[in-house]
């Protein structure tokens, strides 16, 4: 009863889309079937396993960056992945340890973070690139404090915000946020956390008025339980307001945030205990407003219960929407890892759910998309890994279209590795069309299950008024997909206008 009680203040949003228990993978195929802009693609980085970096997409130019240990040095090499190079250069920089969030902008020039460690290093340093990625300096600075960790940070044309873990004592860590101009020159810092607390950044984002929202992990004095904190900035240097979520987490995933086109946020978290007996620690998303007041939270579950949902990131979008990434396990014992997007609206309604995997690997290979990056004109780049059956972690790119596809509408239904996109079946006729308020279609024999799709890839339910009739009075006006889906194939599909 207490779980229950305790539960009634979440939403809660099932994000399988088929009724009938279908898990829908968006399988990829060889990308001489797809348009040139959308791709799918495994690298090798020498026979090392890597580590998956930044992401930064420049004039459509795609770098990637990773880092691993040299077998013979054992030695930290950060390298540079560049796609647009007809030869796919890499640049490697030997005994640079590199942060998750690698690249950050610096006017024409590229910044490579390097990552400081508890207890080792107090030093932060970056290294600055040209264009052609050579090397123009490094500089460097110490942090406050004794001890010190490097955990993320922020950029824009002008500044650069950095938010490190500062240690005071065993009891206390602070958090230091540090803005420099375009010398790398001090602008202001500022400490946050008292005697009382362990507060750990997380995560950092620059708002549209040119405030900062930082996320930190805390831990309160006496208490076990590790917290979410954000904190809202101003560009001088001031705490406008202070939010504690009322989720708690085991300390399994970050607490990201995001800015949202309207001006509230979205934190991330999860859940320490079962949902209903099933699900396993789902992630949760905490709407925050522009004040700094709950709005309301929204727990994200999957059928069955044995799903794993797995948040990598979040990323703001350029319209009222934003993604959630990472990764899906399926099973058990012998779990199925498979990279993982979703696209949320600004309200929490789901606009598309996709899980994908890479057509060279076998279902029991790891997938997983660490970074995105969503372009102007709607597309989204990714950057992510593949673990091969000989634990070898490779490089995992795509570039995917708006609807988290690979230029056809209908890929949220694709469930076969054997079906391409080219042999599905066009020939469903459905009329009238346009057509106001129903659609007829032909009859088809065996278990079928059936959805419509908008252009922009979101799910509507299908309601039939009678065998061969389907209810669109529901939907607003506009062009729309039909899908027939037969033993997880697609076995038709037709547009139609909804007048």
């Amino acid at each position: 009863m207490y779980l229950l009680v305790n539960l009634l203040k979440y939403r809660i949003v099932n994000n399988l889309k088929f009724s009938n228990l279908i898990l829908s993978i968006c399988f990829i195929f060889p990308s001489s079937s797809l348009a040139q802009s959308y791709f799918n693609e495994v690298h090798n980085i020498g026979n090392n396993s890597i580590l998956i970096n930044g992401l930064k997409v420049d004039n459509n130019r795609i770098l990637t960056s990773y880092k691993y240990v040299h077998p013979q040095t054992l030695l930290n090499v950060t390298g540079i992945f560049d796609r647009q190079d007809t030869d796919h250069e890499r640049v490697e920089f030997e005994n640079f340890n590199s942060s998750r969030l690698a690249f950050l902008n610096s006017q024409e020039d590229f910044l490579l973070m390097h990552e400081t460690l508890p207890f080792q290093d107090k030093q932060i340093g970056f290294k600055v690139l040209d264009q052609n990625l050579s090397e123009i300096n490094e500089f460097s600075f110490l942090l406050n404090g004794e001890n010190a960790a490097n955990v993320t940070s922020a950029s824009d044309s002008q500044y650069l915000y950095l938010a490190n873990a500062i240690f005071i004592n065993d009891n206390q860590w602070e958090t230091n946020l540090i803005k420099l101009d375009n010398d790398r020159e001090f602008v202001w810092n500022l400490d946050i956390g008292n005697s009382q607390q362990r507060v750990f950044p997380a995560d950092l984002e620059i708002c549209d008025n040119d405030d900062l929202i930082l996320s930190t992990i805390t831990a309160f004095e006496g208490s076990l339980q590790l917290n979410g904190q954000l904190f809202r900035i101003s560009p001088s240097g001031d705490v406008l307001w202070e939010y504690t979520t009322e989720t708690t987490s085991s300390g399994s995933i970050i607490y990201y945030v995001i800015p949202l086109s309207n001006g509230d946020f979205v934190q991330s978290t999860e859940l320490d205990v079962p949902i209903f007996g099933q699900y396993r620690f789902p992630p949760v998303l905490s709407w925050i407003s522009s004040d700094g007041m709950f709005m309301n939270d929204t727990v994200f579950t999957t059928t069955p219960g044995n799903h794993i949902l797995n948040i990598k990131g979040m990323t703001s979008g350029k319209g009222d929407y934003f993604f959630v990434y990472g990764t899906e396990e399926i099973g058990d014992s012998n779990s199925i890892k498979y990279g993982w997007i979703m696209k949320v609206s600004n309200d929490g309604e789901v606009i598309w759910n996709k899980n994908y995997k890479n057509y060279d690997f076998a279902d029991d290979r790891s997938h997983f998309i660490n970074h995105l990056e969503e372009l102007e004109s709607g597309d989204i780049i990714t950057s992510g890994g593949i673990r091969d059956e000989n634990g070898i972690v490779r490089l995992w790119i795509m570039g995917l279209d708006m609807n988290g596809c690979f230029g056809s509408p209908s890929c949220g239904d694709v469930v076969s590795a054997t079906l391409d996109d080219s042999n599905e079946k066009n020939n469903l006729q459905v009329f009238p069309n346009p057509s106001n308020n129903m659609i007829n279609i032909p009859d088809h024999s065996g278990k079928l299950h059936y959805r419509i799709i908008d252009t922009q890839g979101k799910y509507y339910n299908v309601n039939f008024l009678s065998k061969n009739r389907i209810d669109i009075s529901g939907l607003n006006s506009g062009m729309y997909f039909l899908i027939i889906i037969k033993d997880r194939k697609v076995i038709g599909k037709s547009g139609f206008m909804r007048q």
